[in-house]
């Protein structure tokens, strides 16, 4: 899962979508990181919500060897982030499906 996560990093990176290759998009601020709406959509865009809250927190989970949680974000990410690259897509395909097989045991 670690691998997977940091080729999501390393290819929103080489489109441009990563925060570091974008240096006119802000951090969100406190607020928009505690948003309670799923994906943060009410606070911030797809993309930025993988940068600054999914990733870091599945960085978190995973260097604190907490069990991976089961989740879906493909089915959001081709709903709310429609611009996304095919490889962005299908790299969320694979977490989903690593965080599926995590679960089945």
């Amino acid at each position: 899962m670690a691998s997977a996560i940091e080729t999501l990093v390393l290819l929103m990176d080489n489109e441009g979508l990563w925060p570091s290759a974008n240096p006119t998009e802000a951090m969100p601020s406190e607020a928009a990181l505690r948003s309670q709406v799923p994906f943060a959509l009410d606070t911030m865009g797809f993309e930025s919500w993988l940068a600054y809250i999914f990733i870091p927190k599945m960085r978190h989970i995973l260097s604190a060897q907490i069990p991976i949680p089961n989740m879906s974000i493909t089915p959001a990410s081709e709903q709310y982030f429609t611009s996304a690259p095919s490889a962005i897509l299908d790299q969320l395909k694979t977490i989903d499906g690593l965080s599926s097989k995590a679960n089945l045991n």
